[in-house]
């Protein structure tokens, strides 16, 4: 029998520094991140209200509760979504040592580039829910953004499950198949306006309507 001549310390050691506990450590993280950005993203708090700021009672104190709930949220979110960024970076700097090499060896992977567009989006929503409440137009184009930015957050987290046999094969499978339906996609949008333009002509060659509601049967058209 082979006798193991490493310490208990240098186990654990080799056990934290290896690559596949650092990946579940990671997923792990990345999970909690989710469940934090799912309740950014359900909360529909002003931090920032001329409304309440007016007022006295009740109302008001609980709107400082859902502030500050949603202020730790947000700046929680934007802590972790900053140390992901750094430590994907980071992980470069065995091949590359200057940081734009690193960055740009980066963003080459479109796992990274989605990384990019959704730490980008939530961190361009962050001054906008901290900030500018008191604007409607700003809070739901927030909103919007932070949806967008989920969504590609929910995307990356695919990538981690992609390590378990079972379902790893299955994710890349579906991958490739996503990519080979977009031409077919693609071929099915190309018919479906044509034959919405040439019918909508013929069967109303001298339309009344202007170019925005045309546009529009046009596009329905096809499911008539």
């Amino acid at each position: 029998a082979v006798v193991s001549t490493q310490s208990t310390g240098e186990k654990w050691k080799a056990f934290w520094t290896s690559c596949r506990t650092k990946c579940f450590v990671l997923m792990i993280t990345y999970l909690v991140f989710l469940v934090l950005l799912t309740l950014v993203v359900l909360d529909n708090t002003r931090i920032r209200s001329a409304y309440y700021e007016e007022i006295d009672g009740p109302d008001r104190e609980a709107w400082k509760e859902n502030k500050t709930r949603l202020t730790a949220l947000v700046g929680t979110c934007a802590i972790m979504c900053i140390s992901f960024l750094l430590g994907e970076l980071d992980i470069e700097q065995v091949t590359c040592k200057t940081f734009w090499t690193r960055l740009k060896v980066y963003i080459s992977s479109s796992y990274n580039k989605l990384d990019v567009v959704s730490s980008t989006t939530f961190l361009l929503y962050t001054p906008l829910v901290l900030f500018y409440g008191n604007d409607e137009g700003l809070f739901l184009a927030g909103k919007a953004i932070v949806s967008l930015s989920y969504l590609c957050f929910f995307i990356r987290f695919t990538l981690f499950l992609q390590m378990f046999e079972v379902i790893g094969p299955k994710i890349i499978t579906i991958k490739k198949m996503v990519g080979n339906l977009m031409f077919f996609v693609s071929f099915l949008i190309l018919a479906m306006f044509a034959y919405g333009i040439i019918s909508e002509f013929l069967l109303h060659p001298m339309p009344k309507k202007s170019s925005i509601p045309g546009a529009l049967e046009v596009i329905k058209r096809p499911y008539i």
